[in-house]
Formats: structure tokens, C-alpha cells, sequence
């Protein structure tokens, strides 16, 4: 069936997805198949993003879960798409709304996102907040944000975080109007007591999920994250944050997947790095896209807010607003940036360096381009209304004029263009298969790391314990699954995973060069089961859609080529 054996997007970090819920009969409980022996327990109803997990776990055990799945992505996307349309359609025509909307929808941020990280392609819950902070003026106003953003906080804990951190900056701004005598609105200052009222309604009603999290993070001593026990508390180096800021050109650089401006980001990146700087470094693909604004973007954008500028009010949306929405957003971007940048010697803290010693959890400040191209969006509409204005004031007819605005569409969207990404998933790789067909009591260990994604995404097939699956961890065992799965290419790993209980172990020679391939076959705990290794590669790909749409076999005998060694 097409719909169970293509899953939209890749097996990445959403692997758990497809096993956990097969493993854990409800929504609370544990089980030994994932990270054998100590095994995993999970509570939903303590999540600290329940709104989004609780909904698809429920999906999931219903349906088959590549279905689910699929069908979570879909109406993300056409929340995103929806909501995007009603808050552009307040201030701008229904064709320039659905084209903005079109837009945010083929962004990078969000054609990345949508592949593995279902809580971070939902900006459906980010739009409808700024929608009642910006336009919604009734005297329920506090109670409504306050709700609103308990529920931003169960669906996404980065969106949340990025966009309270923009209305603070925002409502700081308007204060700042006010006081230079600017503006004599009314509505100028948001009224303190609705703000009051928002924090109370926002903390009573998070409490129940994110008040654990809270105190682990902010109520208990910090420590460094190689020996942090709780399990709540998520402390990063402030090497991830460098490495997952911005930098001021990926502004202005389109994705390397991009068919029509990739090679041209590539050859960019590549000068960069011939300097050697550690901020030209570590171009992550998966991250660093969203903050690509696109060119035409900008250009519109600029244009829109030279020409809200000139205008003493705006029909839609107050000036004031629009001004401090846009500083607010430049803001956001400087922060955006490394914590720490190294010129001429020196080290230099810069304003995200106050975020790191903060929020530390929030290492990936990448991820705000989302807030920060909609924000951008705004002033694109401005924008594309001006050069309306314009068109008209030349007597060019209606028709040519949207026929023009469709045209600048157009390349927006080939600027942002990421090729749909599909995984076959309608047939387990052969070693798997095998797994299977073994006792139920079969604990079973992976190598190298980089396949332990794939041998948890297929434990809702084989049934099997593993050991080893990507990213577990268990404080109180002290166990690591990436730092255990790093030595099983020595005596003391393979000695220690059969302490652990471990039966087999599958071993991908083609993900590590074949580099412990010898030590496997000259060592005396284990003996060869079966050998799962084509003899030729093949590839399975459809190429009339490339560049358009890249699907990945995922049982291709060639990538998931094995040996299955059984301990002596």
C-alpha cells in the first residue's frame, strides 16, 4: 500500500515515533525492548511537549505508523498553510495572502522540519498567537495570549521559546516608541494589566507539564552536561550553540539541496572555509537553511518597510507596530548569532551569549529563522503592494500587474525549493528480515552508531531487544548508547555488550569503510551467523522526478549490506 510503504521524509531524529508506541501500551509506561537491559519508561502526561505527542502516539497506535505519520505531516501543513492565510489576510488581499502564505510554506525551515521534527514544523501555533497579540483587542486579551502560549509551549518548546522572547523584545520596543514621543496611540503600551494576567493564565495552566523541567533547569545546581544525572535537565556546551548560530550570510545563501541556487552556496561556502576561520566551519545542512530569506524576499521586504515608513498610518496594522515588529525581528537576528566571536586575538561575548547563560537548553538558534522569515514576510506583503501601486499609477492592467507580482511568486519559491524527500519503507532490509524470524528473547546489539537510527526505526518490526538504539541514555545505569556503540569494535565493548545480554550483533561494514571488519572476523567472541552482503550495488531511485523529488530505498541490500555475528 502506497501510503504505508512511502513514509514523507526520513528516518532520522523521528525513529522512535514508529516503535515506542508499538512497545508501550498507553501513554505511560516502559518497556525493556528499547535500550535492553535497563530499558525505557515514558509518562506523555509529563512531557514538556505533550500537545504534540500525545495526539500522534494516539495516531499511531490506531493506525499503521508510517500512515499516521504521514497523515501528522499533512495537516500540519495545511495548518500552517491555513493560518498563515487568515493572519496575511488582514492585512493584505486574498491573492497576495495565499502567495506569502505559499511562500512560508516552501521554506526552508519547514521542508526540513517537516522530514523528521514534527513539533518544530508546527509555526500553525506561532501564527495564530501573533495573530491575537497584534489584532485581537478585547478585554479577554491577556487570558487569551496566556492560554495561547501554554498551548505554543506543549506543541514546541523552541517556537515557544523564540517567539516569547520576540514579544518581549516587541512590547520592549513599543515602550521605547512611546517614551522618544513618537506616537500618542492609545494602544501604544500593552495595558500591564493584561500582561500580568497572560503570565498568570500561561504559568497556571503550563505548570502541569513544564514545571519539572523548570526546576531542573533553573532550581538546581548546573552542572557539566558529560555528568548531569537528571533527566529533566539539559544543559549544553556552548560549542553547539557556535556551531548552530547564524552567521550573517546564511542569511542570503540558498540550501546546497537547492537544484537551482545550490552549487552556487557550495562553491560560497567553500571559499569561506579556505580561511581557515572557525566561524566559516560547520555548515549544518539540516539547520542552517532556515535562515535563508531569499533574495527577492529581502528586496520586497526592504521596499515594503521604506514605504511603511513614509506613511504617517497604516489601515491595517498601526505604524507603531509595524516599527517596533521590525526592530524587534532585526533584534532577533543579532541573536541569532555566535555567542562568542574570536577577532584580532580577542574574545568577544555578543548578545546570545546572555541566551546561552540562560536558556541553555536552547542550543540551536538556527532554528528562530522560522519567526524570523514570517516576521519578514509582513514586510514582503508591503512590499508587493507597493509595486501594485506603482504598476497601476503606469496604467498597466490588473491582469499584467498580478500576472508580475506571480512571476517574483515564482522565483521566490525556486529560491527556496528543497526536492520533496521520500523513504521506501515497504520492505525490511534482509538482515532485519532475518532478526525477525528469531526468539522473542534475542537482545541484539548495533554497529557502527550512525545505522542505530535505522535499527530503531525497524524494531516495530523485528521485535527484537536492543541494546544500543540512537541517542538512549540511562543516568542511573550510566549507560551511553553513542559512547557504548564507540567501542564495540574493541575486546572491552564486545565483552561488555555481552554482559549486557547480548546475542548478536549486526554489523554494516559499507557505513564504516569495512574498518572493523578484520577485528570482527579474527575475534574470538564471535562467530558469523549469516552474511547478508550483495555481491553489486543498487540503487533504487525514481529519475524522472529528480531534482524534484529524491526517494530513498531504505531496505536497499547494497546500503543495509550486514554480517550477523552471534556471541560465543
Amino acid at each position: 500500500m502506497i501510503f504505508s510503504d512511502f513514509l514523507i521524509g526520513t528516518i532520522e531524529d523521528n525513529a522512535g515515533l514508529f516503535s515506542l508506541p508499538q512497545l508501550i501500551t498507553g501513554l505511560s509506561g516502559c518497556s525493556e525492548q528499547l535500550g535492553y537491559p535497563a530499558g525505557v519508561c515514558q509518562n506523555l502526561f509529563a512531557d514538556n511537549q505533550p500537545f504534540t505527542y500525545i495526539p500522534i502516539y494516539v495516531l499511531i497506535k490506531v493506525l499503521h505508523p508510517v500512515i499516521a505519520f504521514n497523515i501528522s505531516v499533512t495537516v500540519i501543513a495545511l495548518l500552517n498553510y491555513f493560518m498563515a492565510v487568515c493572519f496575511f489576510r488582514r492585512l493584505f488581499s486574498k491573492f497576495i495572502a495565499r502567495s506569502l502564505s505559499v511562500i512560508l510554506l516552501f521554506s526552508p525551515y519547514l521542508s526540513y522540519q517537516a522530514r523528521s521534527h514534527l513539533d518544530l514544523a508546527q509555526v500553525w501555533v506561532v501564527i495564530l498567537f501573533l495573530n491575537a497579540l497584534l489584532f485581537y483587542h478585547k478585554k479577554y486579551r491577556g487570558p487569551v495570549l496566556g492560554l495561547l502560549a501554554t498551548l505554543m509551549l506543549g506543541v514546541s518548546n523552541y517556537l515557544a521559546y523564540f517567539t516569547l522572547l520576540l514579544t518581549a523584545i516587541y512590547l520592549g520596543g513599543l515602550a521605547v516608541y512611546k517614551m522618544v514621543g513618537k506616537s500618542s496611540h492609545p494602544d501604544i503600551l500593552f495595558p500591564i494589566k493584561q500582561t500580568v494576567l497572560a503570565v498568570i493564565v500561561f504559568t497556571l495552566t503550563s505548570f502541569w507539564f513544564i514545571v519539572p523541567y523548570v526546576k531542573a533547569n533553573f532550581f538546581t545546581p548546573r552542572v557539566r552536561p558529560e555528568t548531569n544525572k537528571d533527566t529533566k535537565s539539559v544543559n549544553r556546551p556552548i560549542e553547539d550553540f557556535i556551531t548552530f548560530s547564524a552567521r550573517p550570510w546564511y542569511f542570503f545563501l540558498p540550501s546546497v539541496d537547492n537544484p537551482f541556487f545550490g552549487q552556487a552556496t557550495k562553491t560560497t561556502l567553500a571559499k569561506l572555509s579556505s580561511t581557515g576561520n572557525y566561524l566559516t566551519q560547520n555548515y549544518f545542512k539540516p539547520e542552517h537553511p532556515a535562515l535563508y530569506l531569499g533574495l527577492v524576499n529581502i528586496a520586497l521586504g526592504v521596499a515594503g518597510l521604506a514605504g511603511i515608513s513614509k506613511k504617517k498610518t497604516s489601515q491595517q496594522l498601526a505604524k507603531h507596530k509595524l516599527v517596533a515588529l521590525a526592530a524587534a525581528n532585526l533584534v532577533l537576528m543579532i541573536l541569532t548569532l555566535p555567542p562568542v566571536v574570536e577577532l584580532w586575538g580577542m574574545k568577544l561575548h555578543m548578545p546570545s551569549y546572555l541566551l546561552f547563560l540562560v536558556f541553555p537548553m536552547f542550543r540551536v538558534l538556527a532554528r528562530a529563522g522560522a519567526l524570523i522569515l514570517f516576521l519578514n514576510l509582513i514586510f514582503v506583503g508591503y512590499g508587493y503592494e507597493k509595486l501594485q501601486d506603482w504598476l497601476a499609477s503606469k496604467n498597466i492592467a490588473p491582469s499584467y500587474a498580478k500576472a508580475s507580482i506571480l512571476l517574483l511568486v515564482l522565483i521566490s519559491l525556486a529560491e527556496f525549493f528543497i526536492p520533496l524527500k521520500l523513504a521506501y519503507v515497504g520492505k525490511a532490509p534482509q538482515v532485519y528480515n532475518y532478526i525477525a524470524s528469531l526468539p522473542a528473547s534475542t537482545p541484539i546489539v548495533v554497529y557502527p552508531y550512525s545505522k542505530t537510527t535505522e535499527a530503531l526505526f525497524w524494531l516495530q518490526y523485528y521485535k527484537k531487544p536492543l541494546i544500543n538504539p540512537r541517542y538512549y541514555a540511562n543516568k542511573e545505569t550510566d549507560f551511553n548508547s553513542e559512547a557504548f556503540t564507540k567501542t564495540l569494535n574493541t575486546s572491552e565493548g564486545l565483552e561488555k555488550a555481552q554482559a549486557l545480554g547480548a546475542v548478536y550483533l549486526v554489523y554494516f561494514p559499507n557505513a564504516d569503510s569495512a574498518e572493523a571488519l578484520d577485528f570482527y572476523t579474527t575475534s574470538n567472541l564471535l562467530r558469523v551467523q549469516k552474511d547478508f552482503r550483495p555481491a553489486e550495488a543498487l540503487n533504487f531511485s525514481l529519475p524522472w522526478y529528480d531534482p524534484f523529488v529524491k526517494v530513498i530505498d531504505t531496505s536497499d541490500p547494497w546500503e543495509n549490506s550486514a554480517l550477523l555475528y552471534k556471541f560465543r
